[in-house]
């Protein structure tokens, strides 16, 4: 094997993140990565494309996986392969290619917080946070990872964590209602009914169709004896839609490219294809 090419300083700290997220904290100490260790030591095999993804699907989903065969040190070419299982729902496979891509490039945003969305809809809540948190040291501009972040710390019973992470994404756009709204939930779960109260109203002013919001807003009213007024809320559900998302491009371009493609039918074992 060739060993890889040295980093550079500047990604160390990240890296060493990135790495105690991705293969673990055991492992990590054991290989001293990046010091001593060689990444081909570390990198996971090249998915084999799941029996269903050969029943049907386009060339190109082939085509990625054999250019990702074929250079097994370009990141690019592993996230590719990452984005097209992934839109097709190959979570398993798409995780592996995607910590690959992270792996051979670290530093590389992008790579980290889809890595982070594989996982984080394969329900593994911990390890996406902790993938999630590595990516955001390299790059905190990104709004929906700063709203997957809230969600991530809503969902594990971290409100205080959450509210942390709704604050970041009203950093990046202060009239983001879906992070209010989020917010307005963390708040709620610390206890300050009333102030969670008031970011439900401010996300209802930014986004008056909000149907999560004008909910939760009813349901803080009917738990204050404010039946009336909870009752209006309701009754205003009819017709809004959800809201709580934001835009998410590194996301739709993973959508993209699944739109012309049958759903998988069939099962998602991995084999190695080799590094």
């Amino acid at each position: 094997m060739t060993t890889h090419a040295p980093i550079r300083r500047r990604w160390i700290w990240p890296a060493l993140a990135l790495a105690t997220a991705l293969v673990g904290v055991d492992r990590y100490s054991r290989m001293s990565w990046p010091f001593q260790g060689r990444l081909d030591s570390i990198l996971p095999p090249v998915p084999a494309l799941p029996r269903a993804a050969l029943s049907g699907h386009p060339a190109a989903l082939v085509a990625a996986a054999d250019a990702a065969e074929s250079m097994p040190r370009d990141a690019a070419s592993s996230a590719e392969l990452g984005r097209r299982l992934h839109a097709l729902g190959f979570l398993e496979a798409a995780e592996q290619a995607y910590r690959r891509a992270a792996l051979i490039e670290p530093d590389r945003f992008e790579y980290g917080y889809l890595l982070a969305r594989s996982i984080f809809e394969e329900g593994r809540l911990n390890d996406a946070a902790a993938v999630l948190d590595a990516a955001r040291r390299h790059y905190d501009g990104y709004l929906p990872a700063a709203i997957l972040a809230a969600d991530l710390a809503l969902q594990r019973g971290r409100p205080q964590e959450a509210a942390i992470a709704a604050r970041r994404a009203l950093a990046l756009r202060t009239d983001c209602a879906p992070a209010i709204w989020r917010l307005g939930l963390a708040t709620k779960r610390q206890g300050d009914v009333a102030a969670a109260r008031q970011h439900f109203l401010r996300a209802l002013q930014l986004q008056p169709d909000f149907g999560e919001a004008r909910y939760a807003l009813a349901m803080i009213d009917r738990g204050m004896a404010e039946t009336a007024a909870a009752q209006r809320e309701l009754d205003r559900l009819a017709g809004h839609r959800g809201g709580r998302d934001v835009e998410d491009p590194l996301m739709d371009a993973v959508r993209a490219l699944g739109v012309n493609d049958a759903p998988p039918s069939d099962s998602q074992a991995i084999e190695p294809r080799g590094k």
